[in-house]
């Protein structure tokens, strides 16, 4: 910078003593920088935590949930697909559960627009609907229990002339619901 000097309107230097960079400033920024760089890793990891999805495969069942396992508020459910009730069957069916709502369904194709399911020695259990077969509210939840219970499901479906008979284990199911709850989920259908 220069200042105006006595001798004939000439300019004069002046230093400016800036601080020059120390050790403390360095560390300083280095510590930001690496402070910074563990914030932006945790909330990724926290992102993706949030968004994180748990699917277990036990036996023949998927428990499939969105979200954290240890976070008590998932969106869980439990399919089954129905193994070929004979050989060349075009067909594909599966049974879904719905935990947080305990709703229970049969899907595939063809339509099953009707089915009777049987858990074990219990009662028959009926679904009926247009485009997939639901069961109603009091009766999937008591569907629920006795999957909970029993060790074999029984389903039949009406498709054309004929009526495909269908039968596995419900123990995929059972220690899928046993681990949700050693994860502390809140099962609302004990």
């Amino acid at each position: 910078m220069r200042e105006p000097g006595a001798q004939g309107g000439g300019h004069r230097e002046k230093k400016i003593n800036r601080p020059a960079s120390s050790a403390r400033n360095k560390t300083l920024s280095s510590s930001t920088l690496i402070l910074l760089s563990l914030l932006c890793t945790l909330l990724i990891a926290t992102i993706k935590e949030a968004t994180a999805q748990v699917i277990l495969h036990l036996d023949e069942w998927t428990i499939e949930c969105d979200g954290a396992a240890y976070r008590h508020n998932l969106d869980c459910s439990a399919t089954v697909v129905l193994p070929p009730p004979q050989p060349g069957f075009e067909g594909r069916f599966a049974i879904v559960i719905m935990i947080q709502t305990g709703d229970v369904g049969i899907t595939g194709k063809p339509i099953p627009v009707h089915a009777i399911m049987r858990i074990g020695r219990s009662a028959q259990f009926e679904c009926r609907g247009p485009k997939y077969c639901l069961f109603p509210r009091e009766t999937s939840i008591n569907l629920i229990k006795e999957l909970s219970r029993q060790a074999t499901v029984f389903v039949d479906i009406p498709a054309d002339a004929d009526i495909l008979h269908f039968s596995l284990s419900t123990a995929g199911f059972q220690l899928g619901i046993a681990q949700l709850r050693a994860w502390g989920y809140p099962i609302p259908f004990n």
